[in-house]
């Protein structure tokens, strides 16, 4: 399985290589080799394939577009610490994405419903232990996490969960919003870190699973798994 990470905002393709076992590609790759998609100039976060598909989601992208550049702002305005976690924050979340989806499948039960994955989204809540040690005249900081719980919610329970707490004005609802809109084949993951403010305490793990569901064996002890990563 590939997470989607590196997609196009429009098409919601993604590279193939590097995303996949040498030789192997999904109905999501898109032709060639290139390892990294084009950047929005302004944001620098989300990414579109070619020009058509910028031109075709220009108007879209704007409140994404507004949304990021609000969250750096909220970021970069608590200090390098925050920053420091932050990056560090969303590099494991990449590196966890595997045993975090295969957890998800078993949790949503998507072999059984795999409608389930326009309904729920897999919530997964970390803890973080900060070490900070000097060096060179600055200070170095590390960061452990371990999962503390791992559940499934309904859409509509998740947005009732989080509204009314989020902050960074309209870009912490459009970035809720985004990380809830039902993408085709993909299974929402919202991984977060209670101490950080909203919304920099969400991480979105979008990933194509449906197409692995034919070989997929249902694991009732995958939470339990997961949480001892």
């Amino acid at each position: 399985m590939s997470p989607i990470g590196e997609r196009c905002e429009n098409c919601l393709k993604h590279p193939a290589y590097g995303q996949h076992p040498i030789g192997k590609r999904c109905s999501q790759c898109l032709p060639g080799n290139a390892t990294d998609l084009p950047r929005c100039t302004k944001c620098k976060v989300t990414s579109q394939c070619s020009k058509k598909c910028q031109k075709a989601h220009r108007s879209e992208h704007k409140w994404a577009c507004d949304s990021n550049i609000g969250i750096q702002r909220q970021r970069a305005a608590m200090g390098e610490a925050v920053a420091a976690r932050q990056s560090t924050f969303e590099k494991w979340c990449e590196d966890k994405v595997q045993d975090i989806s295969l957890a998800g499948i078993s949790a949503l039960e998507l072999q059984r419903d795999s409608g389930r994955i326009d309904t729920h989204v897999f919530l997964v809540y970390v803890d973080v232990v900060e070490h900070a040690s000097p060096r060179g005249g600055g200070i170095t900081r590390t960061f452990t996490r371990t999962i503390r719980d791992a559940r499934c919610e309904t859409r509509m329970r998740v947005h009732q969960m989080f509204d009314g707490v989020l902050g960074g004005g309209r870009a912490g609802y459009v970035a809720l919003e985004r990380s809830l809109v039902p993408i085709p084949k993909m299974m929402p993951m919202l991984v977060i870190d209670d101490d950080f403010p909203p919304p920099l305490n969400l991480y979105t793990l979008p990933m194509n699973v449906l197409e692995y569901l034919a070989g997929f064996k249902y694991d009732g002890d995958s939470l339990s798994k997961l949480k001892a990563l």
